[in-house]
């Protein structure tokens, strides 16, 4: 979590220009560098209801019964999380709007024949 804080310190247009400077303009560079910066936000939302959800009754139990890490995450925690992931989803499309037109201007988005 301290990385995800450093990362959280700076504003999205500064590390989305570094990382977009190192691979090509284009727009699959740019959306990878969207996720990117889009990370330390979900990292830090997610990580206080994760740690709670793991302490469940549920959790333990499946553990007991032998489920494997992969089971727990996908059967149990991940449709528990579902609901905060989609909030903050639709919350965080329009900083990621507004990170791709800066981009684009910046000339390191999208080229030109690509809408």
């Amino acid at each position: 979590m301290r990385f995800m804080n450093m990362l959280f310190a700076f504003p999205f247009i500064l590390p989305a220009i570094g990382i977009i400077a190192v691979l090509d303009p284009n727009f699959l560079s740019a959306t990878i560098t969207i996720a990117i910066v889009n990370i330390p936000i979900l990292a830090r939302l997610l990580r206080g209801p994760s740690l709670v959800i793991c302490q469940s009754e549920y959790i333990k139990g499946a553990e007991a019964i032998g489920a494997s890490e992969i089971q727990i995450l996908y059967l149990h925690l991940l449709p528990n999380l579902a609901s905060v992931i989609l909030a903050k989803a639709s919350l965080l499309l329009s900083a990621t709007i507004l990170v791709e037109a800066s981009l684009s201007v910046l000339g390191l988005g999208a080229q030109p024949p690509v809408p």
